[in-house]
């Protein structure tokens, strides 16, 4: 590989700082740039800071390839044009106000719904002149003699709004090879570079026609024709900001086929009118000497010499024929009348054609769904499927394209399979990657690399009206644990109890997620979900989760910790989960103790199996001693002693079985005020009820437990509760 000899030249080292900082990535990449400092008139100079983690060596800052290489290397791979952290910054010295004002300015982004308002503004500005440019130069100034105040206003007005449009265009970002440019030294040079000059001279040229009254410098008005790259420039704009919309753009597509066409028209008209004028001046019958129907036209104002010629290039152009009242009377006007009905030919050929191709786009997509319609009948019939089968696919389908509109799934992959993997990635990550902002415990545990990594793996999926998504304590439903994100629509979340109505629990809707329990935990589901009307959902599969995690490995010890906390030690905070009866972090619904009876196993053990183990007293033969008045004080010292700690021992006793027995009535007293009250949790969660709980063998147990209850087995025909977040609804007990 060949390699360039530098001379030794003085040295600068500038240190360099990822602009990645503020995400915490690459903190340690940071190492020197070196700078030779060597006089240039290249964009780098020494007058130039650069920080980038990427660029390693030196070079040299006056040659060209080095510094194009260079600055290549930021905008494709550091996206410096952004100037996110000053990676191209002035040198904080300068003094010039001028530039210091204007980088205080703040920068417009092309696409912003305020910029598409302005530019929409100037190309009205612009095609208003453009019709009006080839009448002035025609037939002068007096043409407008009928609205002098008014014409006044609107070229002032007019004029101010397109230097100020100049002004604007150096604060307006562009992109380049994708990337956004917001850097301003780098808007004003790409402006300067193309469009100044042809945006000045069209401005100025209308400024100085407009304030100075005087046909003979007319034809500098046609230097306003500049302006058209500017145009075209807002024509592409409204382009993309209507090519989504199917009818806004056909209809913005047939109005420039109208506004060319009446172009056409004018420019017939007033090159119509210079030849009638140039014969009568050269001593030619004309047009304008002839008395027809509407008098000699060459005698009226110049107002109606233009509708008169403008009528006579509408006829002639649009029927190739005209109608007779105007017709032309010398060679020169017949040979441009022939020119303009060839044209005329073309030119409708042309719009006609392009009108077809409008008209077949905006019809593409319900011919589409026509073809598929018939398709899927045409099976059906085939197929002998029962009407009622019949009935409900079509109206699925109908449901379904009506919701989905234009959009192209099949087409949709085939592009995105065309992109770059980074680019790809970003994509995603902009489109369904927002998820992850609506999920607190993913966006605020995993990492971005992770979570972009994982928005190349999300599923759009829809369903229709009272579709099943999963359901619980079903096996031959393969369920594969997804977490699912509701773009639009309702979901319920319900207990599957195996009955006709599904027992309400939850209702879900757009912008929030389910399924995380299983999607973490892998363990099977606790309810079930259906579709309660057509929804959009996004959809991660557990086991595409597992597999990408496996290559992050912070990520994959935060993961296990998570799940970790949710099996063990039952912490529903971790993933902002709450019960939906007692909003309680505890627990999970089907283990809520305010819906389900918990037996409290070692207290009902303590009271049923606790024996009082009574000590019998035993004299053993004492041995004859001396009764001495020491003796007998020592033995009444302990006498005392024994009797003192007896009775401290009976005391502690005594308080210790007070203190149970308080807090055995205290829950008794609480899953009486829980039982009491007239309801019944049958149809929730069944595994856990009461009336199924008929495991115990201690009989005197379950005596006791049914005697403090009575009350709650009760069962009235209807029973209602409702708590903050959920309503629980109970139907009668079928017969």
């Amino acid at each position: 590989m060949n390699q360039r000899n530098l001379e030794d030249k003085p040295v600068d080292q500038y240190e360099m700082s990822s602009p990645f900082l503020e995400d915490g990535i690459n903190k340690s990449n940071k190492q020197p740039l070196l700078l030779i400092n060597e006089k240039s008139d290249s964009f780098l100079s020494s007058n130039y800071k650069i920080g980038t983690p990427g660029f390693k060596g030196t070079f040299n800052s006056g040659s060209i390839d080095y510094g194009y290489a260079l600055l290549n290397y930021f905008d494709e791979g550091e996206e410096i044009a952004g100037n996110r952290n000053d990676q191209i910054v002035k040198n904080p010295n300068s003094t010039n106000s001028l530039y210091i004002f204007y980088q205080k300015l703040p920068v417009f982004l092309p696409n912003s719904v305020v910029m598409l308002i302005w530019k929409a503004i100037i190309a009205g500005i612009i095609l208003l002149y453009f019709f009006v440019v080839p009448i002035t130069v025609c037939y002068g100034s007096d043409v407008w003699i009928f609205l002098p105040s008014t014409k006044y206003i609107i070229d002032s007005l007019s004029f101010l709004f397109l230097l100020l449009d100049i002004a604007l265009e150096f604060l307006t970002a562009f992109y380049e090879h994708g990337n956004l440019i917001t850097d301003k030294e780098r808007i004003a040079y790409q402006y300067l570079r193309l469009n100044f000059v042809l945006d000045i001279l069209g401005t100025l040229a209308f400024g100085v026609q407009s304030f100075t009254p005087n046909d003979s410098i007319n034809l500098i008005l046609l230097l306003f024709y500049l302006k058209y790259p500017a145009l075209t420039k807002i024509d592409y704009l409204f382009e993309e900001a209507t090519l989504l919309y199917r009818t806004l753009r056909t209809i913005y597509n047939v109005g420039k086929i109208i506004v060319l066409l009446q172009f056409c028209f004018l420019i017939f008209s007033c090159i119509f009118y210079v030849i009638g004028k140039s014969s009568v001046e050269a001593g030619y019958n004309s047009w304008l000497l002839n008395d027809g129907n509407f008098g000699v036209i060459g005698e009226l104002n110049p107002g109606f010499q233009f509708f008169f010629s403008y009528y006579f290039g509408l006829g002639t152009m649009t029927t190739t024929m005209g109608y007779g009242d105007i017709t032309p009377l010398n060679v020169f006007e017949c040979t441009w009348c022939l020119g303009g009905i060839f044209f005329a030919v073309f030119i409708f050929q042309v719009n006609v054609n392009s009108l077809f191709k409008i008209m077949e786009e905006f019809n593409v997509h319900p011919i589409k769904i026509f073809k598929k319609r018939i398709t899927v009948n045409r099976f059906m019939q085939s197929k002998s499927v029962p009407l009622a089968v019949q009935e409900r696919v079509r109206r699925y389908l109908n449901e379904h394209w009506y919701e989905e509109g234009t959009r192209d799934l099949t087409l949709e992959q085939e592009i995105f399979a065309e992109l770059a993997p980074e680019i790809k990635e970003e994509l995603f990550y902009n489109s369904y990657g927002k998820m992850f902002d609506q999920i607190p415990f993913m966006s605020k545990t995993f990492s971005i690399e992770f979570l972009r990594s994982l928005s190349i793996k999300i599923e759009e999926i829809s369903f229709a009206q009272n579709e099943i998504i999963f359901l619980d304590n079903v096996d031959y439903l393969l369920d594969d644990y997804s977490i699912y994100f509701i773009d639009y629509g309702s979901i319920l979340i319900f207990a599957n109890t195996g009955e006709q109505r599904p027992f309400w629990i939850k209702q879900l809707e757009s912008q929030q997620y389910f399924g995380e329990w299983s999607f973490l935990t892998g363990r099977p589901r606790l309810a079930s979900a259906s579709s309660i009307s057509y929804s959009r959902l996004y959809k991660l599969k557990r086991e595409v989760f597992m597999d990408i995690l496996g290559s992050f490995q912070d990520d994959f010890e935060k993961y296990w910790m998570i799940r970790d906390k949710l099996i063990y030690s039952n912490d529903f905070n971790v993933i902002n989960s709450i019960c939906w009866n007692c909003e309680s972090d505890s627990h999970y619904a089907t283990k809520c103790p305010v819906t389900h009876y918990t037996p409290q196993i070692t207290k009902e053990l303590t009271i049923s199996l606790q024996t009082e183990q009574k000590r019998s007293q035993y004299d053993r033969k004492q041995k004859v001693r001396w009764h001495t008045i020491l003796r007998s004080s020592s033995q009444l010292q302990k006498t005392e002693s024994l009797r003192e700690q007896k009775q401290n021992q009976e005391n502690q006793a005594q308080q210790a079985n007070n203190v149970v027995q308080q807090i055995q009535d205290q829950q008794s007293q609480k899953q009486k005020q829980i039982f009491d009250k007239p309801y019944q949790f049958k149809h929730y969660f069944p595994k856990f009820n009461y009336h199924q709980i008929q495991a115990f063998q201690n009989q005197a147990a379950i005596s006791k437990i049914t005697n403090l209850r009575k009350s709650a087995m009760y069962i009235p025909s209807t029973a209602y509760r409702q708590t903050k977040q959920s309503a629980i609804f109970v139907w009668p007990k079928q017969s």
